[in-house]
Protein backbone atom coordinates (compact mmCIF):
# COMPACT_ATOMS: atom_id res chain seq x y z
CA UNK A 1 0.00 0.00 0.00
CA UNK A 2 1.26 3.46 -0.89
CA UNK A 3 2.11 5.63 2.05
CA UNK A 4 1.90 9.35 2.66
CA UNK A 5 5.66 9.52 2.17
CA UNK A 6 5.10 8.98 -1.56
CA UNK A 7 2.99 12.13 -1.62
CA UNK A 8 5.55 14.05 0.42
CA UNK A 9 8.46 12.95 -1.77
CA UNK A 10 6.51 13.75 -4.94
CA UNK A 11 5.94 17.29 -3.66
CA UNK A 12 9.63 17.62 -2.74
CA UNK A 13 10.62 16.43 -6.23
CA UNK A 14 8.18 18.90 -7.76
CA UNK A 15 9.77 21.74 -5.78
CA UNK A 16 13.32 20.73 -6.78
CA UNK A 17 12.25 20.54 -10.43
CA UNK A 18 10.77 24.03 -10.23
CA UNK A 19 13.91 25.37 -8.53
CA UNK A 20 16.08 23.86 -11.29
CA UNK A 21 13.84 25.47 -13.89
CA UNK A 22 14.24 28.91 -12.33
CA UNK A 23 17.99 28.80 -11.62
CA UNK A 24 19.28 29.79 -15.11
CA UNK A 25 16.79 32.60 -15.61
CA UNK A 26 15.82 34.00 -12.23
CA UNK A 27 17.72 32.58 -9.22
CA UNK A 28 21.31 32.56 -10.56
CA UNK A 29 20.95 33.66 -14.16
CA UNK A 30 23.30 32.76 -16.97
CA UNK A 31 25.25 35.42 -18.87
CA UNK A 32 23.19 37.93 -20.86
CA UNK A 33 22.97 38.14 -24.63
CA UNK A 34 26.22 39.33 -26.23
CA UNK A 35 26.31 42.75 -27.97
CA UNK A 36 26.17 41.04 -31.38
CA UNK A 37 22.95 39.22 -30.38
CA UNK A 38 24.62 35.85 -29.90
CA UNK A 39 24.63 33.65 -26.85
CA UNK A 40 27.42 32.24 -24.72
CA UNK A 41 27.63 28.48 -24.00
CA UNK A 42 26.01 28.99 -20.62
CA UNK A 43 22.78 30.14 -22.30
CA UNK A 44 22.37 26.71 -23.87
CA UNK A 45 23.27 24.99 -20.60
CA UNK A 46 20.53 27.06 -18.99
CA UNK A 47 18.02 26.02 -21.64
CA UNK A 48 18.80 22.33 -21.11
CA UNK A 49 18.61 22.69 -17.31
CA UNK A 50 15.23 24.41 -17.64
CA UNK A 51 13.96 21.57 -19.82
CA UNK A 52 15.22 19.00 -17.31
CA UNK A 53 13.50 20.94 -14.52
CA UNK A 54 10.22 20.69 -16.45
CA UNK A 55 10.79 16.96 -16.93
CA UNK A 56 11.32 16.54 -13.18
CA UNK A 57 8.09 18.45 -12.49
CA UNK A 58 6.22 16.18 -14.93
CA UNK A 59 7.61 13.05 -13.28
CA UNK A 60 6.65 14.45 -9.86
CA UNK A 61 3.12 15.10 -11.16
CA UNK A 62 2.91 11.49 -12.37
CA UNK A 63 4.13 10.34 -8.96
CA UNK A 64 1.46 12.47 -7.27
CA UNK A 65 -1.21 11.12 -9.63
CA UNK A 66 -0.10 7.61 -8.75
CA UNK A 67 -0.16 8.37 -5.03
CA UNK A 68 -3.67 9.82 -5.12
CA UNK A 69 -5.41 7.98 -7.98
CA UNK A 70 -3.65 4.98 -9.52
CA UNK A 71 -1.98 3.61 -6.37
CA UNK A 72 0.26 1.25 -8.35
CA UNK A 73 3.00 -0.31 -6.26
CA UNK A 74 6.48 0.02 -7.74
CA UNK A 75 5.70 2.94 -10.04
CA UNK A 76 7.29 5.39 -7.59
CA UNK A 77 10.49 3.35 -7.53
CA UNK A 78 10.71 3.41 -11.32
CA UNK A 79 10.15 7.15 -11.40
CA UNK A 80 12.82 7.68 -8.73
CA UNK A 81 15.34 5.67 -10.75
CA UNK A 82 14.55 7.90 -13.74
CA UNK A 83 14.95 10.94 -11.48
CA UNK A 84 18.44 9.86 -10.47
CA UNK A 85 19.45 9.59 -14.12
CA UNK A 86 17.93 13.00 -14.86
CA UNK A 87 19.73 14.49 -11.85
CA UNK A 88 23.04 13.08 -13.06
CA UNK A 89 22.42 14.45 -16.57
CA UNK A 90 21.58 17.84 -15.02
CA UNK A 91 24.92 17.84 -13.18
CA UNK A 92 26.84 16.83 -16.28
CA UNK A 93 25.31 19.53 -18.48
CA UNK A 94 27.31 22.49 -17.08
CA UNK A 95 30.33 20.32 -16.29
CA UNK A 96 30.90 18.38 -19.52
CA UNK A 97 27.97 18.09 -21.94
CA UNK A 98 27.63 21.79 -22.85
CA UNK A 99 29.67 23.67 -20.28
CA UNK A 100 29.77 27.31 -19.28
CA UNK A 101 31.79 30.34 -20.32
CA UNK A 102 35.60 29.94 -20.44
CA UNK A 103 36.24 32.82 -18.02
CA UNK A 104 36.05 31.42 -14.45
CA UNK A 105 34.91 34.82 -13.14
CA UNK A 106 31.78 34.98 -15.31
CA UNK A 107 28.47 34.93 -13.47
CA UNK A 108 27.59 31.54 -14.90
CA UNK A 109 30.70 30.02 -13.32
CA UNK A 110 30.45 31.70 -9.92
CA UNK A 111 26.67 31.48 -9.45
CA UNK A 112 24.75 29.43 -12.01
CA UNK A 113 26.95 26.34 -12.20
CA UNK A 114 27.34 25.96 -8.41
CA UNK A 115 23.58 26.44 -7.93
CA UNK A 116 22.77 23.79 -10.56
CA UNK A 117 25.28 21.37 -9.04
CA UNK A 118 24.00 21.95 -5.50
CA UNK A 119 20.31 21.56 -6.34
CA UNK A 120 20.77 18.56 -8.63
CA UNK A 121 23.04 16.92 -6.03
CA UNK A 122 20.42 17.41 -3.31
CA UNK A 123 17.78 16.14 -5.73
CA UNK A 124 19.76 12.94 -6.36
CA UNK A 125 20.33 12.39 -2.63
CA UNK A 126 16.61 12.91 -1.95
CA UNK A 127 15.78 10.24 -4.53
CA UNK A 128 18.28 7.84 -2.96
CA UNK A 129 16.69 8.46 0.44
CA UNK A 130 13.31 7.55 -1.10
CA UNK A 131 14.78 4.24 -2.29
CA UNK A 132 16.17 3.40 1.15
CA UNK A 133 12.93 4.30 2.90
CA UNK A 134 10.97 2.06 0.53
CA UNK A 135 13.39 -0.86 0.64
CA UNK A 136 11.70 -4.19 1.36
CA UNK A 137 13.29 -6.40 4.00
Amino acid sequence: MLKNKDKVFALIFLIWGAVLYFIPGKIASVCPVMPDGGFMKCHWTGEVVKALGVLIVIIAAVMLFNAFVLKKEGLGLGLVIANIAIGAFTMLTPLHIIGTCPNPMMHCNVATKPAILLVSGIFIVTNIIYIFLNKKN
